[in-house]
């Protein structure tokens, strides 16, 4: 958006082209979830909800009613605004908000609880291997230097 330049061919006032850049400022704010004032609020706003909220604000400083509002625009003023905003970040409002807010993915991963895999199937016992020594262990010896009795 070139709302500076947009002021500037209109020959805004410093003050009037300080007021729609901050209107402007709050409306994007407020639409790309930066600054809400509703804040149970989960949806995004929608281009309605946007567009009154910037005619309200562009109405505050439009009509002179101290202290709820002040008249720095006057008719013009706020046609040409509204024509421009319209035409400028209205147009591309869906894209500003598919860029600026997050979107959400869900990714659903399924495992099964207390899963019990089978044991391996046990092979047949003709590939077995033998495990004791070829050569059996030496008899126990009876001689009396092994065998330790207790007395009491």
């Amino acid at each position: 958006m070139y709302l500076y330049s947009f002021c500037k061919e209109h020959e805004l006032t410093p003050l009037k082209t300080s007021v729609v850049l901050a209107i402007m400022h709050r409306v994007i704010l407020r639409d790309l979830f930066l600054q809400s004032h509703d804040h149970g609020k989960q949806s995004p706003w929608t281009l309605p909800e946007s567009f009154e909220h910037f005619q309200s604000l562009l109405l505050q400083h439009s009509v002179e009613r101290p202290p709820v509002s002040t008249g720095i625009f006057d008719a013009v003023d706020v046609a040409a605004t509204v024509e421009y905003v319209t035409h400028s970040y209205y147009r591309q409002y869906h894209l500003y908000q598919t860029i600026f807010i997050p979107q959400t993915h869900v990714s659903i991963v399924q495992i099964a609880c207390m899963d019990i895999s089978k044991p391996r199937p046990m092979p047949p016992l003709q590939h077995a291997i033998m495990l004791r020594s070829k050569e059996p262990p030496p008899p126990p010896s009876d001689s009396e230097e092994h065998i330790a009795v207790v007395e009491s």
